[in-house]
């Protein structure tokens, strides 16, 4: 299974688990602390603290939950720029309605954290760049710039026909031969064309 995509479903599935159980001990902390107020006498002030303790841990847990699944629902939404051949990271921080400078940071966190496989941030040429890919201009890329040519040494009958597919792992746009099984560049995952 390809490493993108695995981290994408694994990560969304922990940020609920994290958000789950945060939440109910957020509320079982807020709820033993209302008691423990109530009955100040009983409970004292060790258990006190204990309860806010609690339900401060629950608060955290499930805000880190809630981080984590916007940081999946990030990459998501980047890939699908990306692979539309936008990867001039001004051109990208316009069309996403961000500044260009948060938008970096969160790549950043996203190729840290190995979402991006095989990818870095090019500060000469202000992109991204994904599996080793550039491009050779310093404007933003057409939405084909990437796609295969069709021409061939060959005859025109051996001359191959590409087909622009969506990864349904990613929602990443790619070429591919038509009639062939690719690989997506940008997850990993088996399209076919």
């Amino acid at each position: 299974m390809n490493k993108s995509k695995a981290k994408v479903v694994i990560s969304s599935f922990i940020g609920i688990i994290q958000i789950v159980a945060g939440i109910w001990l957020a509320f079982g902390g807020g709820l033993c602390t209302l008691i423990a107020i109530s009955d100040f006498e009983e409970f004292g002030i060790a258990a006190l603290m204990c309860f806010l303790i609690v339900a401060f841990c629950g608060a955290f847990l499930a805000r880190a939950g809630i981080r984590r699944r916007r940081l999946a629902k990030n990459f998501k939404l980047y890939v699908s720029v990306i692979s539309g051949g936008n990867d001039y990271i001004p051109t990208m921080a316009q069309s996403l309605a961000m500044s260009e400078d948060t938008l970096k940071k969160n790549l950043e966190q996203l190729i840290s954290k190995k979402y991006f496989v095989d990818a870095y941030l090019d500060v000469m040429s202000n992109r991204i760049i994904v599996n080793g890919q550039n491009r050779d201009d310093d404007q933003p890329a057409s939405p084909n710039a990437d796609a295969p040519r069709t021409a061939s040494p060959h005859s025109a009958s051996e001359e191959k026909e590409y087909v622009t597919v969506k990864c349904a792992g990613c929602g990443g746009i790619n070429s591919v031969q038509k009639g062939h099984t690719a690989e997506c560049e940008y997850c990993g995952s088996a399209i076919q064309g």
